[in-house]
Formats: structure tokens, sequence, C-alpha cells
């Protein structure tokens, strides 16, 4: 193998190099994509920084797309994206009343005032109960929030699990909440079609557990379903390329090709990273074995299983 011709590739030349996508037939997909427990009220404050995971399009901000909340007083503070239909809270309201401030979404995002969290919570003592309900109207790829506020650890559920209700029967879930009496998120990547439905179930050991409203911000343009690439880098041992994916369980293919005519298959089970997923070759490492020198241009094509 001669190492020198194999080190030659560089990020010029790999500028070459295409991911080509042929998605599959679409299917509902939901994954529990983590919490956040340091952002506090902060959720819609551009100063805080936040997980490009939890926050798409990078605004800074969660839920930018639109929400569904309680302020102090019992209201309901609703604003829906295009994509979602109807957003409805099964159970009961309960006002803000001594519970931690969060940012009030009905302000400009940025720099908001903050409101005191009121809660819906079940309206029963049962230890799972659907709080929250919502439907689509379009097509959409998107991650959404659900606000934990309160102020005791008796207003946090144990678990949380977001489960689609009609249309199929996608669903993910998580019992990783911590039990402390603070405003905290949680997150979900949803990639549905219109007219899905969709309940938040909360479970717990009695009635005073608790969900703060439901917030969404799309992952990729609303009712796309294709695969985009978004980059493409090399160290000159190993190529990187990222492209624009379903959330988990989603799993991909991935092909190499010096022709775009005969490909040779790298993953046949890659699953998904959520709004995003990378795939990195070690091209170097594979052609080496091959006692082959790498090719000075290349292709990779990402397919949906």
């Amino acid at each position: 193998m001669n190492k020198p011709r194999r080190r030659t590739i560089s990020l010029a030349a790999l500028a070459g190099l295409t991911l080509a996508a042929t998605p599959g037939a679409k299917a509902t997909a939901i994954g529990y994509l983590g919490s956040d427990e340091t952002t506090h009220e902060d959720w819609r404050t551009t100063s805080v920084a936040k997980p490009e995971t939890f926050d798409p399009n990078g605004d800074n901000a969660y839920g930018t797309d639109g929400y569904y909340t309680v302020a102090d007083d019992r209201s309901i503070i609703s604003s829906l994206p295009p994509y979602i239909n109807s957003v409805s809270n099964a159970g009961f309201v309960f006002n803000g009343n001594s519970h931690h401030d969060f940012d009030d979404p009905t302000q400009a995002i940025g720099a908001p005032g903050n409101i005191n969290s009121g809660l819906m919570y079940p309206s029963n003592d049962g230890s799972d109960f659907a709080v929250l309900s919502f439907d689509l109207l379009q097509d959409a790829n998107f991650v959404v929030t659900i606000p934990l506020g309160g102020h005791s650890v008796a207003h946090r559920p144990t678990s949380v699990k977001l489960v689609q209700t009609g249309g199929g029967d996608a669903s993910a879930a998580t019992t990783s909440i911590p039990a402390v009496g603070y405003v905290g998120y949680l997150f979900f990547a949803v990639d549905g079609s219109a007219g899905d439905t969709f309940d938040v179930v909360i479970g717990g050991a009695g009635g005073g557990m608790s969900v703060a409203g439901i917030a969404f911000e799309a992952a990729a343009s609303p009712g796309s379903s294709d695969l985009v690439m978004i980059d493409i880098t090399s160290d000159g041992d190993q190529v990187s390329v990222t492209w624009r994916s379903r959330p988990p369980p989603q799993q991909y293919r991935v092909f190499f090709s010096t022709d775009c005519i005969s490909w040779l298959e790298l993953e046949d089970s890659f699953p998904s990273q959520g709004a995003t997923t990378t795939y990195t070759d070690p091209i170097a490492a594979r052609f080496d074995f091959e006692m082959q020198p790498v090719p000075p241009l290349g292709f990779y094509r990402a397919m949906e299983q």
C-alpha cells in the first residue's frame, strides 16, 4: 500500500463526493431525544445556549414554532404551528401559585418575561394518564418539547411516553426523569403524516404528577421526506458524511462507489441519530486492508431501510 498516495485525499478532493438518497415508504417514527435540566426557566432566552438536538433551527429557543401551556391564572396559552391541527388537555389544570417561573411564550423570543408555570395533571390517581393529545394537519418532521414545572418533587412524573394513537402505533418513552422540584424539559423527535394522532402519557405515584404543556419546532421542512446531505469532511484517513434524517428507530443502509454504477454496502442497519445522522467511513483502513490505493473521487449513498 502506498501510504503517501492514500493521504493525498483532501477536503477539496472530497468536495466532489455526493450523497444520493433514496427514501423508502414513509412510516411515522417517534424517538426520545433526551432532557435538559440546566436551562431552567430560560427555554426561550436566546442568550442561553441550547443543544442542537433539542433546538434544530439553532435559534437558542425551544419550541419556536408553537406551544400550548398554562398561565398562572389557569388559562391556556396557545399558538400552534401550521402542521399541528389541534392540541387538547384531558386532565385538570392548576394555576401557577408558587410554582417556579419560566419564560412567557407569548413574548418575543430572545428576551421574554417570566410567568408562573401552571400545570396539567391527571383527573385520577392511576399510574398512566394521557394528559395531552394532538394531531397533524400536514406531514411534518419536528421536535416536541415537554416542559416540566411545579415546585415540588411530587409534581414530577416518573415516566413520560409519546404514543401514536391514530395512523400507526409508533411510540417512545423515558423513565430517566430526575426527582427534583424545578423547571426541566423532555424532548421527542416525531416524523409523521397528516392525520396522525398522538397522546402524551405520564406515569407516577399519584395525581400530583404533571406537565406544564407542550411545544413544537420543525426539524426539517414540514412534509419533506427527502434525505439531504448537509456536510462532508475528511482528515485524510476517514470521511464523515452527514444527512438530514428521520428520528430513531429509523435505520439506514450506507453505500460507497467510485463510479456511481457499482456500489459497496458499508452498513446495512446504521441507526438514526435524530434530526441529522453522521456516518464515518474509515476509508484509508478499508482500502489498506484491500491493499489498494484510496481513489481520488468517491460517492456515498444513504437509503432508508
